[in-house]
């Protein structure tokens, strides 16, 4: 039997109709009742039976199909396995991550694993977090740097079995105009921020850290709006002080919004939990030896933080 001929009935199986099938294996329907048929007369016996609602498995096609799923699956796996073995060959690790990240110092980080695995190629992703943790899982050689929280490792670590190892953690922290009525306070309390315009970054821009600052107001009665703006500092620097708004976010982008313009200033906020920023990757238990180099030297690097 031939594998082509495999496919093609078991893609009538799923589909039901000769047409449907043909036009998802992108065949003329001549071409593909043909090799139905060819299947057929080798087995020496009809597969399928037409009925009022379609193209069923007949006594033989069920007896036969236990047998094409195992030997389609078992390709598949050879295929994944080979693919695997490329991969392996070329060391070469794709790691997605956001440019905000930049703010925390991960090109020291990264500095570090490439001077101690200079035979390992990086190849950088920039994406939000959310893309970040759909694209890993979909190869090997994929990791993640991304922001985190409890909630979100809970069901990405159920959903797509990915590992989170924590790198560091970042406070959420107010910007404000310096001529705001609240600039002058040491820390700030959920209470005192009850009345304000407060702002956080979009879902858009970074769909985690919205959904964790979103969780974080909303669980303490705070109103807040979507800035829909890029965070260029002298962007923001505008929007403050025309719109007398508070601006929520890390302190690590805090501090580089601040450091780039003029007359705003920061404010530690009390009762908000911080955010963390985590490598995220595929199992641990993976056959790809240079991102177990790099889930090790991660955790490792994470000890020497703490």
């Amino acid at each position: 039997m031939e594998l082509f001929a495999l496919q093609c009935f078991m893609t009538l199986v799923e589909e039901k109709k000769f047409s449907s099938a043909a036009e998802k294996l992108h065949l003329s329907q001549s071409s593909f009742s043909k090799t139905i048929s060819g299947l057929e007369d080798e087995v020496g016996a009809r597969l399928f039976d037409r009925t009022a609602q379609g193209t069923v498995l007949s006594e033989a096609g069920k007896l036969l199909l236990p047998y094409v799923r195992n030997i389609l699956s078992a390709c598949s796996t050879a295929e994944e396995r080979l693919d695997s073995f490329h991969v392996q060959e070329t060391k070469s690790i794709h790691l997605y991550t956001h440019a905000y990240l930049t703010s925390y110092g991960l090109q020291h980080f990264l500095y570090i694993y490439k001077n101690e695995n200079p035979d390992v190629d990086v190849v950088f992703h920039e994406c939000d977090t959310v893309l970040a943790l759909t694209e890993i899982g979909k190869s090997i050689n994929r990791v993640g740097i991304v922001f985190t929280f409890p909630s979100l490792i809970q069901e990405y670590s159920q959903s797509h079995s990915l590992q989170f190892i924590p790198l560091m953690h970042d406070d959420i922290v107010a910007i404000m105009h310096e001529g705001h009525p609240l600039a002058g306070s040491d820390v700030l309390s959920a209470e005192q921020l009850r009345d304000q315009a407060i702002h956080i970054i979009s879902e858009r821009q970074d769909p985690a850290l919205h959904q964790f600052l979103s969780e974080e107001l909303s669980a303490r009665g705070l109103r807040f709006e979507d800035s829909y703006f890029n965070l260029w500092a002298t962007t923001v620097n505008l929007l403050i002080a025309n719109k007398n708004m508070i601006y929520l976010t890390a302190r690590c982008i805090a501090d580089l919004i601040i450091e780039e313009s003029e007359g705003l200033v920061l404010c530690p906020l009390k009762g908000i939990s911080p955010i963390e920023v985590s490598v995220a990757g595929t199992s641990e238990h993976s056959d790809f030896a240079p991102l177990e180099r790099f889930y090790s030297f991660a955790r490792n690097y994470s000890s020497a933080e703490s």
